[in-house]
């Protein structure tokens, strides 16, 4: 018995291997589409809304009376009012992007005295201001990014 291929044999072998050698490769290096990560699914999320937090604190040195006078714009743009409001006064609400923000605040006695109006967004501060003597009036805007 002859155990030898024949040279055409052995020729189409070699290009049959060959062949299934570069599918092999051209499959293993064909670029794939990533699948992101949670983490990049979420990474340059932000929600369609935020909680602000609206805070006024009045302080007088000389006196317990620390009463406000306080408007606001709420959720839909309303125009909130509060007064003769014991110090200090504290709400919260949801809003979209985009909204516009206003907080005023002035103090209802004369003399030595601050009031300080400060506004926040999910917890950090976004717009603060302070104002002293008499009546003082602190006021701050702001649209939410």
């Amino acid at each position: 018995m002859n155990n030898m291929v024949s040279p055409r044999k052995a020729l189409t072998i070699f290009a049959l291997a060959l062949l299934f050698v570069v599918a092999i490769i051209t499959v293993v290096n064909i670029p794939r589409p990533s699948t992101p990560s949670a983490k990049d699914a979420t990474e340059g999320y932000r929600s369609p809304t935020v909680t602000v937090s609206y805070e006024v604190i009045a302080k007088n040195p000389f006196t317990d009376y620390n009463v406000i006078n306080v408007t606001y714009m709420d959720a839909t743009g309303g125009i909130q009012q509060y007064s003769h409001y014991k110090s200090p006064f504290r709400v919260s609400f949801s809003a979209g992007r985009g909204a516009v923000l206003s907080l005023n605040a002035q103090r209802d006695d004369d003399g030595d005295g601050s009031v300080r109006v400060n506004i926040y967004i999910d917890g950090t501060l976004f717009r603060t201001a302070t104002s002293h003597g008499d009546y003082a009036l602190a006021q701050v805007a702001g649209q939410i990014p």
